[in-house]
């Protein structure tokens, strides 16, 4: 994390990413700071994930005897056999928070990798460490503060209403909502919900005026920072 004459202008920076995000995207391109941003993303992504084991929990109860039937191979083990799957199942829900220790520092990685390439081909002015920054700022708006309200929206709805896995991890209404039922394209139209388009707006906008790329590289930055993610969704289960 950063020394103690930067630690105050590293937690201004997280919240000016939300109000003010010129004024943090030209702080950021004088003095980097990133460590309270990862810090507080990682620790908000745990802690929302904890709270919503039990609506997990209840969606794979609900889809349980779906998933058995859809699986020739899980079908035809004995009743046993299957309750012992279950069980180690619903354990290794208690672990889930656990992955945002790992999650969020490779996206924000990846994110500032992109961003890097793009800043060599804009002739952007800044080198890796201000744009692994900005990644990390950025993921303020678009994972931390978008984890608190898919909670919020969990916790409104209540454990029981949830039928499947991705319902709870994606309570936040996205495009998906135009195709409910698409599989494959389901899962491409729900990366775009209102904090991921957020957290593109603010990648043009560091692109800008932190790296002061030219627009065109702006935009795609901007543009890749959802298209890449809705890709990789791709390869996930098909939405049902």
């Amino acid at each position: 994390m950063e020394n103690s004459t930067t630690k105050a202008s590293g937690l201004t920076n997280v919240v000016n990413t939300v109000i003010s995000p010129k004024e943090a995207f030209e702080a950021l391109r004088v003095a980097p700071t990133w460590g309270w941003a990862l810090v507080i993303t990682i620790v908000v992504a745990m802690i929302c994930s904890f709270l919503e084991i039990p609506a997990l929990l209840h969606a794979f109860e609900a889809g349980w005897p779906a998933q058995v039937a859809a699986n020739p191979k899980m079908a035809a083990l004995s009743t046993d056999q299957l309750a012992n799957i279950k069980h180690f199942s619903e354990i290794s829900f208690h672990f889930s928070p656990l992955i945002a220790l790992i999650f969020v520092p490779l996206f924000v990685l990846f994110e500032a990798f992109i961003l890097w390439i793009l800043n060599a081909i804009g002739k952007g002015s800044v080198g890796f460490k201000a744009l692994w920054s900005v990644s990390a700022n950025v993921a303020i708006p678009a994972a931390a503060i978008a984890a608190i309200v898919n909670l919020i929206i969990v916790l409104a709805r209540g454990a029981d209403s949830f039928t499947s896995m991705q319902s709870v991890q994606a309570a936040i209404p996205t495009l998906a909502l135009l195709a409910p039922h698409a599989g494959k394209l389901t899962n491409f139209l729900g990366a775009f919900s209102p904090f991921t388009i957020w957290g593109a707006g603010l990648i043009v906008s560091a692109m800008l005026i932190t790296a002061r790329t030219n627009k065109t590289v702006a935009w795609i930055a901007g543009v890749l920072s959802i298209l890449l993610p809705a890709c990789f969704a791709l390869l996930g289960p098909a939405a049902t």
